[in-house]
């Protein structure tokens, strides 16, 4: 009867560590599922900062184009400008001659000199209109040159940034390599384990040391069983922190492409408008 009790104290430990192994298994399966159900959301970020950086590439040269665009209108609208001063120059040359000059060489007949003196006022009338178009096509030529300079100023600004955190996304893939090199280890030092406890546990009793020994050494599985799955469940919020900051990344790339400024002439393009049309 005594033999018998102890056999069925025997069963019933070693049925509670099979469930104990059962169980540490079921977690490790969870682990592993939920590893690559990280390690696809990896994946796919990767794949969305891949395409977003081709995209910043195709804004980049568009804005490129465009700020040359402007530039050589600005040219357009600075080559208007020195055709109305040398226009000014040879309307005050003429009203010097026609006002001091003939008057000198013959004397003009009354009608000719009232006519004379309405075409120098017209003259300073329009001379004095084109001094005003000319004020308004300098002034459009500045703001443009500001709003130029601001978007060459926020483009730099972007490109660093961007080459700043795509240093940063490869920093934390190296980082996540390492984390899913010590998961596989982890996973295998675990399978390794629970294969050495299952050994342990169907082993035979021969007697009360064996028993006592094949208890010490089950525990002390089971703590080896433990602390490994705590090291998995450390490296599993690891890797969901780098998920986290990936993401952030992602966040910025897109704050990047949808940045105000991805029109360069949103800006001035009014400004360029108007001076194109007073030229």
């Amino acid at each position: 009867l005594s033999d018998l009790s102890k056999t069925i104290q025997e069963l019933r430990h070693a049925l509670k560590y099979q469930e104990i192994i059962d169980s540490l298994t079921s977690d490790k399966n969870d682990v592993e599922r939920s590893l690559e159900e990280k390690t696809t959301l990896l994946t796919e970020a990767y794949e969305r900062i891949n395409e977003l950086e081709d995209s910043l590439s195709k804004s980049s040269k568009e804005r490129e184009e465009a700020i040359e665009k402007a530039v050589m209108e600005r040219v357009k609208v600075m080559s208007k400008g020195t055709e109305y001063t040398r226009k000014l120059e040879e309307d005050e040359t003429f009203v010097h001659e026609e006002r001091y000059v003939v008057p000198r060489r013959s004397k003009s007949p009354p009608d000719d000199v009232s006519q004379i003196r309405l075409q120098l006022d017209q003259l300073h009338s329009e001379m004095e209109a084109k001094n005003a178009e000319l004020a308004k096509v300098l002034k459009l030529k500045d703001e443009a040159e500001w709003c130029l300079g601001e978007h060459r100023q926020w483009l730099s600004e972007a490109n660093d940034r961007n080459s700043q955190m795509s240093g940063e996304l490869a920093e934390k893939q190296r980082a996540i390599d390492a984390l899913n090199g010590e998961k596989d280890r982890l996973q295998s030092e675990v399978a390794a384990l629970s294969d050495k406890l299952k050994e342990t546990l169907s082993a035979d009793v021969d007697g009360v040391s064996h028993t006592e020994l094949s208890a010490e050494e089950t525990c002390s599985l089971e703590a080896k069983l433990r602390e490994k799955e705590d090291q998995l469940h450390k490296a599993v919020t690891e890797i969901d922190e780098k998920e986290e900051e990936i993401n952030q990344g992602v966040n910025g790339i897109d704050y990047l492409n949808a940045a105000p400024y991805s029109n360069p002439f949103r800006p001035y393009t009014k400004f360029l408008i108007s001076a194109i049309y007073i030229a």
